[in-house]
């Protein structure tokens, strides 16, 4: 399963790098199905897929996605970073 996992997340990393970002987005997905057990990794995964969903225009679900990686490991800064940065963009000055 850990193979597995760290595969898929390379792929989705690759597609990011490559700008395809609907691409990346579903590949971060379906790892996020692959262990969720593997609670570190999953935490990242949430917060790439969060990455790729505010350049998508997806923030709400970039937003839920960076809450989700911030339960998995409260000492994940760049996921709160992240999710700060989306609720600028949406106008949830408060939030942020």
């Amino acid at each position: 399963n850990a193979k597995a996992l760290k595969a898929k997340k390379e792929e989705g990393n690759k597609a990011f790098k490559e700008g395809s970002f609907e691409e990346a987005y579903g590949l971060y997905s379906e790892a996020l199905t692959i262990d969720p057990n593997n609670i570190k990794t999953n935490a990242k995964l949430y917060c790439n897929r969060a990455t790729v969903g505010s350049k998508l225009n997806k923030l709400e679900q970039a937003i839920e996605d960076c809450t989700k990686a911030i339960k998995l490991d409260e000492t994940y800064i760049k996921a709160y970073l992240r999710r700060a940065q989306c609720y600028m963009d949406t106008e949830q000055y408060e939030e942020a």
